[in-house]
């Protein structure tokens, strides 16, 4: 019944944050036993829709990872990673970039 009500597919505005909920309370109803690395993980989802949710109320955080969750059921997980990979080397380079120049304008102590 939860997913009837709630999930209707990308683009119609699915809660995350509420199915998720729905889940945790369904899994709380029937004692089913959670590892804690997933429990984690679900705590870390709803941090992360409620953050999203404070910083633009029309955001929607299953909307804007289609592409993402696409990607990973047609590339798999391994190439999608190596490609995530390359997607943020260049940032980690800029930061990297951005420190050692802090290092060459920084006072001398």
């Amino acid at each position: 019944a939860l997913f009837e009500e709630c999930c209707h597919g990308f683009g119609t505005g699915v809660d995350v944050g509420e199915v998720m909920r729905g889940v945790m309370e369904q899994m709380r109803r029937h004692k089913v036993r959670v590892d804690g690395a997933y429990a984690t993980s679900l705590v870390n989802l709803l941090c992360i829709e409620s953050l999203a949710k404070v910083l633009d109320p029309t955001y929607n955080l299953l909307d804007n990872s289609e592409r993402l969750l696409r990607a990973h059921a047609v590339l798999g997980p391994r190439v999608l990673k190596y490609a995530v990979a390359l997607a943020e080397a260049p940032a980690a380079m800029l930061a990297r970039a951005r420190e050692a120049a802090e290092g060459l304008t920084a006072p001398a102590a």
